[in-house]
């Protein structure tokens, strides 16, 4: 449709004839904030367990004890089982073992042989209930090794290695060193005397009696 002249001479236009421009999707959306905010603080996180504790709870010597029993008793010994297999002078036996075992019989441990021995000796465990057992104490007749109660066998013990030992020193005097001994030929017509031992004979089996007697001197 033409337009008509305005006012002023100038055309008219009608709205209908003005192009329109179509808005962008989402026109009426309103525009991001530009505004920074300070975000919220996050909650504490939950408190953690403390890691559980390496150190092994300390025990007593009895504790231990208990212990080392129960493991002998887990493997079906008893504890004579245990000390005889642990002295047994076998081959191949463990490093560990035989360092063990080295050690205590050496007395580089801090209780020796002699300290067990001691207590062996006078614990209350060990009293004599019998005249039997009470008769093999120092016995020299009995072996020690047949001698079960621990008391009588380890008096005996005492006093079979002391005549063991006496019986040793009797052979060693009496050898021809020592000066006891004279010689003559079987159809010799000289007679042995006593002064056919020597001047020094008595001196020298002295001697050697005084060098090898204190093993056998008994220690009341």
């Amino acid at each position: 449709m033409p337009s008509k002249p305005g006012v002023d001479g100038a055309a008219s236009v009608h709205p209908q004839d003005t192009p329109t421009t179509p808005a962008p999707p989402f026109a009426d959306a309103p525009l991001p904030s530009t505004s920074t905010t300070t975000p919220l603080p996050l909650p504490p996180p939950p408190p953690t367990r403390p890691p559980p504790s390496t150190t092994k709870p300390k025990l007593s010597p009895k504790q231990k004890v208990d212990r080392v029993l129960q493991a002998v008793k887990d493997v079906g010994w008893g504890m004579s089982d245990f000390l005889y297999y642990l002295f047994l002078d076998a081959d191949h036996l463990s490093m560990g073992h035989a360092q063990t075992v080295s050690k205590f019989l050496k007395g580089e441990t801090r209780y020796t042989p002699a300290n067990i021995i001691q207590l062996w000796l006078v614990h209350p465990a060990g009293r004599l209930l019998y005249d039997e057992d009470r008769a093999r104490m120092h016995s020299v007749d009995v072996p020690w090794t047949k001698i079960k109660p621990v008391r009588p066998a380890l008096t005996s013990f005492a006093s079979q290695k002391a005549i063991e030992k006496c019986v040793s020193e009797a052979k060693l005097a009496v050898k021809p060193t020592s000066g006891l001994h004279a010689s003559a030929r079987k159809n010799s017509k000289h007679k042995l005397e006593w002064r056919d031992t020597g001047l020094t004979t008595f001196e020298n089996a002295q001697e050697i009696i005084h060098r090898y007697r204190h093993g056998t001197v008994s220690q009341r």
